[in-house]
């Protein structure tokens, strides 16, 4: 449907299954519970991010793809494959963070004491200093909607969504964001029965 290639990119296993599932247990949930509650029970945090994280996530699926809020298996998938991304790319700046520290003790590379130090756990302190500032402000989504766009375009948003959560376009973390953000969003598009 948006793209002529037969060879789908990498898949996260059981993604759709998860989100689906997800999906069914929200709409159960909200179908039990009054309107006020249902809103509480309906978010989704793969990751267990900060809430102000968590919003700048959705916000991001909403304005960078062109997905609608609800009950979307695509919006849900955009929403766990960077949510695992951001989380991916805070514990590289905690690791980052932590070779510094341990190698301004004088630890050597190459040695089991500086790999003993580098590794978790570490101090809260290095974890929120690796934390980005969240996003302002977001653009206006797109023209036209996820489900309208041509494969080009999808995959500029996907490049242009995981430059809005942090990635610097030159570095190998921006190619494994929009890799696996196509992985999913493929998955959600072409679900196996």
């Amino acid at each position: 449907m948006h793209g002529t290639s037969t060879t789908p990119p990498r898949k996260a296993p059981g993604t759709v299954a998860r989100i689906q599932q997800t999906v069914a247990f929200v709409v159960g949930a909200c179908a039990l519970a009054t309107t006020a509650s249902c809103a509480s029970v309906a978010v989704y945090n793969p990751e267990h991010l900060a809430p102000d994280e968590l919003s700048q996530i959705g916000a991001v699926c909403q304005t960078a793809m062109g997905l609608p809020d609800g009950l979307y298996t695509q919006h849900y998938a955009c929403v766990e494959s960077l949510s695992h991304s951001f989380a991916a790319r805070l514990n590289g700046g905690r690791l980052l963070a932590a070779r510094q520290d341990c190698l301004a003790q004088g630890l050597s590379p190459g040695t089991a004491a500086l790999s003993d130090c580098e590794l978790p756990p570490r101090p809260q302190r290095v974890a929120e200093e690796a934390r980005p500032a969240p996003a302002t402000a977001l653009p206006a989504p797109p023209a036209r909607s996820y489900f309208g766009a041509s494969f080009d375009e999808i995959r500029r948003r996907e490049q242009r969504a995981c430059a809005e959560i942090g990635y610097d376009p030159v570095s190998a973390g921006f190619g494994q964001c929009v890799a696996d953000l196509a992985a999913y969003l493929y998955e959600a598009d072409h679900p196996v029965d």
